[in-house]
């Protein structure tokens, strides 16, 4: 399989995962949400291709409960949808247009019932109708790949307007990138602005008041493995070189002190299979392993079965990464060593028993991108489990 189509299998993993909340799961009130979108990719190196007016359409379906879901209840004006969103890039012949479908999550800035202002954060896919080949558009090396990964945040506000319509005006930040699988990968970053009509079919719903949250102390360990995908190279190539997984295993002490958020501390043991064929092939110095183990401190957000999951990394061992930045990155010693050190991983967790439950026992899958020092290293998968040492 190429590994353009284990991205997308990857990615449609990661639509399930964040579909299957309870927010969409529980009884809710539905709307949808036509938008305009105008806005202009950000460059993101030197000599980057010009464009214009980034322009197009999307559509949100929007999925709030009222009485049920409890993290609904602690964050009375929050939402779970769906977003599909089309737009022409600015330059059709580099960038052409991006296809775009993620669920989200929506939070309100303030808790107020009637609080105006809103943050939005979805993951999901992005098709890119044009994207790097040899010889008709090696000027696009943001995308290596037709499909990709697909980040939105935005900062957004809305007002109703009738019983059954709100305005709804949105700042976004946009961004794809296929997670080092396929070469070149600099990211394609877009900052845009939207206009759009909220549509309550059964009106725009009375939310419920604030619910306090729960506190809790409760602790568990967690343990995690997986595989992951990258093509070996810079983050502008070598161009269609093989891809190599990347294996790992994950240990984790975990301490959750309400319904919705949890810090974590762990160590992961990673094995880069390109590393180790780099190794083999140079017959280097026994120093030299294809191992890395970091340190990993990290938050998680729960909402129903889903986990919104982000790491930190400080790599502790990672001996051959000083050959391959001597390779691929000739750049400041600076860079080298936040690229040596530090590391990142951002994805989903899948719950098969809701956390807020307190199950002794649990299991979950995973995707993540993951990254050093905000750089694309490998997009993975995992499957993991969990045991508590208390009653909570």
């Amino acid at each position: 399989m190429e590994s353009r189509y284990k991205l997308l299998v990857i990615n449609l993993l990661v639509l399930l995962l964040s579909f299957y909340t309870e927010g969409l799961l529980a009884q809710k009130t539905s709307s949808f949400q036509p938008e305009i979108v105008l806005g202009h990719v950000v460059p993101n190196f030197q000599n980057y291709p010009r464009s214009g007016l980034l322009y197009g359409v999307g559509l949100a379906w929007h999925t709030s409960n009222t009485q049920k879901n409890l993290w609904q209840r602690q964050w009375p004006n929050g939402e779970t949808g769906f977003y599909i969103g089309y737009w022409n890039m600015g330059n059709d012949s580099i960038f052409g247009s991006e296809l775009t479908a993620y669920p989200y999550v929506q939070f309100p800035v303030l808790k107020r019932r009637k609080a105006p202002l809103f943050i939005r954060v979805g993951l999901g896919l992005a098709h890119f109708s044009r994207h790097y080949s040899k010889p008709d558009n090696v000027r696009n090396t943001a995308i290596g790949s037709g499909f990709t990964w697909a980040f939105e945040s935005s900062l957004r506000w809305s007002r109703p307007i009738s019983d059954h319509l709100k305005i709804a005006l949105a700042g976004k930040f946009l961004h794809g990138s296929n997670g080092h699988t396929q070469l070149p990968n600099f990211g394609l970053n877009s900052a845009a602005l939207s206009i759009g009509l909220q549509y309550f079919p059964n009106g725009v719903p009375i939310r419920p008041k604030h619910h306090p949250i729960t506190r809790f102390k409760s602790r568990f360990i967690q343990i995690r493995a997986g595989t992951g995908l990258q093509e070996f190279g810079g983050t502008d190539g070598p161009v269609g070189g093989p891809k190599y997984g990347v294996n790992f295993l994950a240990l984790y002490y975990n301490f959750q002190f309400n319904q919705r958020n949890r810090l974590k501390l762990g160590f992961t043991l990673r094995k880069y299979n390109s590393y180790a064929t780099y190794i083999a092939n140079h017959s280097l110095d026994k120093k030299y392993t294809p191992y890395s183990v970091s340190f990993i401190l990290g938050h998680e957000f729960l909402l129903g079965h889903t986990g919104l999951d982000v790491d930190g990394l400080l790599h502790l061992y990672k001996p051959f990464y000083r050959i391959y930045w001597d390779q691929f990155n000739p750049e400041s010693h600076v860079l080298f060593l936040l690229h040596r050190w530090l590391g990142a991983r951002i994805g989903l967790n899948l719950y098969a028993l809701a956390p807020a439950t307190h199950p002794k026992t649990n299991v979950f899958l995973g995707v993540h991108i993951n990254t050093n020092n905000g750089e694309a290293d490998f997009s993975s998968i995992s499957v993991g489990l969990e045991h508590k040492f208390d009653n909570h």
